[in-house]
C-alpha cells in the first residue's frame, strides 16, 4: 500500500528519523521521496512541539504569590484589581472583542504617544478654560498620572509575578523599546502634573515657572516652600519621582544595549 505523505504519522516517522541523524536529510528524502525542505520543516515543528511539552512539565513546579509572603501578596492583588480601571484597560478590551486586537505592543505606543500630545496641549491651555473644563481637565490629569503609576508598578514589578505563576517566562518585547517609553511616561507626568499646579495657582502664572518646578519636583531635585493644596500634590509627584527613578532605572539600565570599545577589537 502507497504511503501518504500528507499523513501525520508519517511526517512524525520521518522527523524523528531526521532528529536520530542516523541519515542527512538529502538521504531521507530520496529514501522516502519528499522534499528535503520538508523533512528540515517537520524536524524543527517536531522538536519546537517536544520542547512545549517539557515545559508543560513544568508548570506543576510553579511559585504561587503566597509564597513571597503578605506585604507583596497584598500589593501584587491590589495592583492587579487597579489596572481593571484604567481607560487603557477598557479601551484594550474593547479592540479584542470588536477588532481581535493581536497587535497590543502598537496600541500601547498609539496610546503613550497620544497622552503625551495631549497632556502638552491640555498644560497649555488648562489656565485659560472656563472653571468647570478647568477642573475636568485637572481631574483627567490626575486620573491619567494615577493610570501610568498603576501600569509601571504592574509592568515593572508584577507582571513578571503573574507569568512566573503560569509558570511561563517572562519576556519584554524589546528592552530599548521599554526604556523609551518609560522617558516618554517621565514627560507625561511633568506636564500632567504642570497642568495641576496651572489650575491650582490660576491666570497669571508663569507657565516656564511651573513646568521647571514640576521637572524638579519629579527628578527629587527641588528645595522649594510648598503649602496648602500645592504641598499635597508635591509630594504624590515627588512619590512618584522616587519611584521613576529608583524602581525604573535599578530595573531597565542593565538592559541598555551593550556597546563596544574599539580597544576590545
Amino acid at each position: 500500500m502507497e504511503t501518504n505523505k500528507n499523513d501525520n504519522s508519517f511526517k512524525v516517522k520521518v522527523a524523528i528519523e531526521a532528529i536520530s541523524e542516523r541519515e542527512t536529510p538529502s538521504e531521507l528524502a530520496a529514501r522516502y521521496n519528499v522534499p528535503q525542505e520538508n523533512i528540515i520543516l517537520w524536524k524543527d515543528e517536531l522538536t519546537k512541539h517536544l520542547g512545549a511539552a517539557f515545559k508543560k512539565t513544568e508548570k506543576g513546579n510553579k511559585l504561587t504569590i503566597k509564597d513571597d509572603g503578605i506585604i507583596l501578596c497584598t500589593a501584587f492583588y491590589s495592583f492587579q484589581f487597579l489596572k481593571n480601571f484604567s481607560l487603557f484597560r477598557a479601551i484594550e478590551k474593547l479592540l479584542d472583542h470588536f477588532h481581535n486586537c493581536t497587535n497590543k505592543a502598537l496600541y500601547s505606543e498609539i496610546w503613550v504617544i497620544f497622552n503625551l500630545i495631549l497632556s502638552i496641549v491640555i498644560s497649555l491651555i488648562i489656565r485659560s478654560c472656563p472653571s468647570i473644563i478647568g477642573f475636568l481637565l485637572c481631574c483627567w490629569a490626575a486620573c491619567r498620572s494615577f493610570g501610568i503609576f498603576v501600569y509601571q508598578m504592574n509592568v515593572l514589578l508584577f507582571d513578571p509575578i503573574t507569568t512566573r505563576k503560569k509558570g511561563e517566562e517572562y519576556k519584554i518585547k524589546n528592552a530599548t523599546r521599554t526604556i523609551l517609553m518609560l522617558f516618554i511616561n517621565f514627560a507625561e507626568y511633568i506636564f500632567w502634573f504642570s497642568s495641576i499646579y496651572l489650575y491650582i495657582k490660576g491666570p497669571g502664572t508663569s507657565y516656564w515657572e511651573i513646568f521647571t518646578h514640576s521637572f524638579e519636583i519629579l527628578a527629587n531635585i527641588s528645595d522649594g516652600d510648598y503649602k496648602g493644596k500645592i504641598l499635597i500634590v508635591v509630594t504624590i509627584e515627588a512619590i512618584i519621582g522616587i519611584f521613576m527613578n529608583l524602581v525604573c532605572l535599578a530595573r531597565f539600565l542593565s538592559m541598555l544595549p551593550p556597546v563596544k570599545s574599539q580597544n576590545e577589537e
